[in-house]
């Protein structure tokens, strides 16, 4: 029982970090690699194999990612995985009959602010990511990958966008078993 109350409270303390991380507008940029997937163009076509990619590029990123330390760990690997990844983006163009392909990037752009409900990600430079379909100029879709946060929601039919982090379902799972 003790070790239980222990891990609980570590679980907590890195929760709290994580979020002042995130939250603290000095530190916000320079701890923070986005990833941002752009479409070809704002065509329902276009929008809707961009999200076809992003689910197929998250699910692989984050198998590759899984035991990052650092910002720096999480950018190494995406470097050293960059032939993969477009694959793995290229793959789902083809599938859906697209003659376009996909351009990865790391890089430090501009970014406007962003708010998902408690959380806000100030403007500013970010280190990030970036893979075009095709031209790039569409909508895009983005998520941090460093912290491992991801942002998910269905941005054509302009739902709400939800939290989703592995460390809360860690939390929630830890007080299921603990009741």
């Amino acid at each position: 029982m003790k070790k239980n109350i222990i891990v609980c409270i570590l679980i907590i303390v890195i929760c709290i970090t994580l979020f002042f991380v995130l939250v603290d507008k000095k530190d916000n940029n320079s701890e923070c690699l986005r990833l941002h997937i752009r479409a070809n163009s704002n065509s329902e076509t276009d929008q809707n194999v961009k999200l076809k990619v992003r689910d197929e590029i998250v699910k692989y990123v984050q198998s590759i990612i899984i035991y990052a330390e650092n910002k720096s760990d999480v950018q190494n690997i995406i470097d050293k995985n960059k032939r993969n990844i477009l694959e793995v983006a290229n793959n789902i163009l083809k599938e859906n009959n697209f003659e376009y392909k996909s351009n990865l990037k790391i890089t430090n752009e501009f970014f406007p602010t962003r708010n998902y409900g408690d959380i806000s990600f100030e403007s500013g430079y970010y280190d990030c990511v970036i893979i075009e379909l095709g031209s790039g100029e569409g909508d895009n879709w983005w998520c941090a990958l460093y912290p491992p946060l991801c942002f998910v929601g269905n941005e054509i039919n302009g739902e709400d966008f939800k939290y989703k982090s592995k460390l809360l379902e860690m939390i929630e799972n830890f007080k299921k078993n603990n009741k």
